[in-house]
């Protein structure tokens, strides 16, 4: 799928009609949205957080750096809604998460907080894109984490580097791709979600430790 200013990308064992509620409340004239089925691709060979969900929403720079400005904030409200409400409705009916499959000496974190049947991506500069891991849990707000997020996002595309997003980059560290982050619900803040698991850093500390006093 060639980048457009939204859009959808699912796997195909989910029907079409699926989408009808969120195309019906975002699409408008000349907003270039794309909602598009692929292949199940299969096993991945990387960390399950970057695994592509089953549905994914993409938000593109054109969106935030003209068409935003040309339809203003009605239309931004409306995509809000309309992805708060796909997210909602994915979550919660459970029919999409994956089954994860370790292989022989693999290992797959039993205790992974996040869904990987939906996720929230933007394109920033530089070839870094934004991707919005979300809890699986029947209390958390995603109206306000989407809405944070997509303000987050927002700030970036007109503040350039004194938005938190540019903060964000920097702490990831990575020369470019995929920066995770979370929407924390205490600070109502969009913050880094560290791709390596805190145990498995402190794992490796040790380990660095240890090798240096043998």
């Amino acid at each position: 799928m060639q980048k457009p200013n939204i859009g959808v990308l699912y796997v195909d064992r989910i029907e079409g009609s699926f989408f009808e509620d969120f195309i019906s409340t975002v699409d408008r004239d000349d907003l270039g949205l794309v909602v598009e089925g692929r292949p199940d691709p299969g096993p991945f060979a990387c960390a399950e957080w970057f695994i592509p969900t089953a549905i994914a929403v993409f938000l593109g720079k054109p969106y935030f750096e003209s068409f935003l400005k040309e339809m203003g904030k009605d239309h931004y409200t409306l995509l809000k809604k309309g992805i708060s409400g796909l997210c909602v409705k994915t979550v919660a009916s459970r029919r999409f998460e994956p089954v994860l499959m370790s292989s022989p000496g693999g290992k797959i974190n039993k205790n992974n907080p996040y869904t990987l049947s939906f996720s929230v991506m933007a394109e920033a500069e530089n070839g870094y894109n934004f991707k919005l891991l979300l809890p699986k849990v029947s209390d958390f707000d995603y109206q306000k984490a989407i809405d944070i997020f997509m303000d987050f996002m927002a700030d970036y595309h007109s503040d350039g580097e004194l938005s938190l997003a540019v903060e964000i980059i920097k702490l990831s560290g990575i020369p470019g791709g995929t920066v995770l982050v979370k929407y924390n619900s205490e600070t109502s803040r969009i913050e880094w979600q560290d791709p390596i698991p805190p145990e498995v850093r402190e794992r490796g500390s040790v380990q660095q430790e240890n090798a240096a006093d043998s």
